[in-house]
């Protein structure tokens, strides 16, 4: 079996230095941060117009890092919000969502994470 000398049994041991541990704990953060972020653009899609559809999917393809991605969510929610006068529930998570990745995503990440 591949591998043999690292595995005790019930899992596999596998040393790396504390650094490459870090790296790897980030890109599984940026991981879930984009794909949170790719839900809520799929989910906000749906309701745009094909004009900031397929703006907001070139924009999301062409995108290199993760703040790209969030502001191309973020002009998706913001087209939506436009030419949509909805309710006060769905105005308002539209709003927070666009607050969150405003202000956590594009703010306090690295401009170019790896």
């Amino acid at each position: 079996m591949p591998g043999a000398q690292y595995y005790d049994g019930k899992k596999l041991n596998i040393r790396i230095s504390t650094e490459a541990g870090i790296e790897l704990y980030e890109r599984w953060v940026y991981q879930g941060i984009s794909s949170i972020m790719s839900a809520i653009a799929k989910r906000h899609a749906e309701t745009l117009n094909e004009y900031h559809r397929n703006k907001l999917y070139k924009c999301s393809r062409n995108a290199q890092n993760i703040v790209e991605q969030a502001r191309c969510v973020v002009q998706a929610i913001d087209a939506k919000s436009a030419h949509y006068s909805r309710c006060s529930t769905g105005l308002f998570f539209s709003t927070a969502v666009t607050l969150v990745i405003r202000n956590f995503v594009l703010k306090n990440l690295p401009t170019n994470p790896q």
